[in-house]
């Protein structure tokens, strides 16, 4: 089974949101349980109370769902991209021109990209990302945009920070990487 590489928007937006949004749904079935066991029983306020903690949980669920399951990994000649809720995608290996590590400063270094990234920008802008320079024509880049978002497709440019990039990168190096027989490598020598 190949490693997964959890895509870290979703993971910290889990981190982040979790303990508000469960903290919350629980703080509004509180008031619903209360009222229910008073004397004088408000239907029509107890069910606002049920439905916003139920809506508050199923978001913290979808969090949770997308922080877990949401992953890129090598698969074999493939590389995939795989989103909880939105299914997942595979693009040859072969078809990736150059793939390296680069912070995030460096891509959404103007203004109307800065916008793409999550607030505060200043906490992701020094984050290393994995970037894919993909030129093929064969690569359906406006799914994969659907699919991660805006502000991971670029262009030609693929801008995914994951849980362990230099991992990533290995994993996708060691495939594309030209396979040299011993004794028939290149050599580079000086000009004369």
């Amino acid at each position: 089974m190949p490693q997964r590489h959890p895509l870290l928007y979703d993971v910290e937006r889990w981190r982040q949101w979790r303990v508000r949004l469960l903290g919350l749904a629980t703080i509004c079935f509180l008031p619903a349980v209360l009222i229910s066991s008073g004397k004088s029983s408000n239907g029509v306020l107890i069910q606002a109370y049920s439905l916003l903690g139920a809506f508050l949980y199923a978001l913290a669920l979808m969090f949770f769902v997308r922080s877990r399951w949401s992953y890129m990994a090598v698969d074999g000649d493939d590389l995939v991209f795989r989103v909880a809720v939105s299914g997942k995608q595979r693009i040859p290996l072969g078809e990736i021109r150059r793939a390296r590590l680069s912070k995030l400063s460096s891509v959404f270094d103007k203004p109307p990209l800065l916008r793409l990234l999550p607030r505060p920008h200043a906490k992701w802008l020094p984050r290393e990302a994995l970037v894919l320079r993909i030129e093929s024509e064969a690569v359906d880049l406006v799914r994969l945009r659907r699919l991660l978002g805006a502000r991971c497709v670029v262009g030609r440019d693929v801008i995914v920070p994951v849980v362990d990039g230099p991992g990533l990168l290995g994993d996708i190096e060691a495939r594309i990487a030209p396979q040299h027989p011993a004794g028939t490598g290149r050599r580079r020598g000086r000009r004369r």
